[in-house]
């Protein structure tokens, strides 16, 4: 990718949105959709999902902690496809639980999914869900982490092949959760795959066919190292302060944005920082760093963030424009 100059972008609030009152509101974010004038938050500590219109009031409770029909474990992924809500739970290895506009829960469907779907994506009538990231063999199980299917259920691709570095962190110290989960999302007939070990954004078509890789590595980017864990909470945080994690890309009209993670220390919390870029020969791109958590990005020169929690608050959505990618 040839992005130009990369220059440094700002951010203006200019709203913010205040969800709910007292148990009406949020414990955090976990996955944030908007559609139809309703904005739907997976709440992961409540393990529910939480509907609110656009002024933050509370229009319904979707599912609750449990082990039956329309109940969750561990949700970390929901997706809006046409009237009906999909979530993802790692707790459930091979199904979606699917619920109406009303918040009644249908049934589980299989929507092509092989292993705990750990992202969810929609556009038009498809769904595509990515697996969590723990393959023991490459060349056995390292493809095809990604599946696509239609809005009946029905299978109609795979794809997105897993980094072999994963496998190689599994023999350093067995266990894969401190780069991340994968993320998927797409649009306009393409799905985008991307890894928190690696910068580069796998692009496939509906049935999973490779297109092209977007190699996306900004300036702030540092990659991971690697590096034995032990259960000392001093190492671990350096460590996870040491590298970047690709956290998400987000394809918008006129261009996109690549999400990344670090751990700061100093402030003792996971911190966003963003690549924006515009369509166009050069490209035009621009960072912001060290930004709260962004929970939907409707365009180049706008975004929605979590803020900074207050004990016993409502949880409050800041809406932010972006300066300075065409300026």
């Amino acid at each position: 990718m040839s992005a130009g100059d990369v220059r440094p972008l700002t951010l203006t609030r200019s709203d913010s949105i205040v969800l709910g009152t007292g148990a009406e509101t949020v414990g955090d974010i976990s996955d944030f959709r908007v559609s139809e004038g309703r904005f739907y938050i997976l709440d992961g500590p409540s393990k529910r999902v939480r509907v609110f219109d656009t002024r933050g009031q509370l229009v319904s409770t979707i599912g609750r902690q449990g082990s039956g029909p329309g109940e969750f474990r561990s949700p970390v992924s929901i997706a809006v496809l046409g009237n009906e809500l999909l979530v993802a739970d790692v707790a459930v290895d091979n199904a979606l639980s699917r619920f109406n506009a009303q918040g009644a829960f249908l049934d589980r469907r299989r929507y092509g999914v092989v292993a705990q779907a750990s992202s969810l994506a929609t556009d038009a009538d498809m769904v595509a869900s990515m697996r969590m990231l723990t393959i023991a063999d490459p060349a056995k199980e390292g493809w095809n982490v990604v599946a696509i299917a239609n809005a009946r259920g029905d299978s109609v691709g795979s794809g997105c092949v897993i980094d072999p570095r994963y496998v190689e962190s599994r023999k350093v110290d067995g266990t894969l959760s401190h780069f991340g989960f994968g993320n998927v999302s797409v649009r306009g007939g393409e799905v985008y795959c991307t890894q928190g070990i690696s910068p580069i954004v796998q692009v496939m078509d509906l049935t999973g066919r490779p297109i092209r890789q977007i190699r996306t590595a900004p300036p702030f980017y540092l990659a991971p190292k690697d590096k034995k864990l032990d259960l000392n909470q001093k190492a671990i945080f350096e460590f996870l302060g040491s590298f970047t994690t690709n956290a998400g890309y987000v394809p918008v009209e006129g261009g996109f944005v690549s999400m990344y993670t670090r751990f700061n220390e100093d402030e003792g919390e996971v911190r966003y920082h963003l690549l924006v870029c515009r369509e166009g020969t050069p490209m035009r791109c621009g960072t912001l760093e060290n930004i709260r958590k962004p929970i939907y990005i409707p365009s180049l020169d706008s975004i929605y963030l979590q803020e900074e929690m207050e004990p016993n608050a409502p949880v409050t959505i800041g809406i932010y424009r972006i300066a300075g990618l065409t300026e």
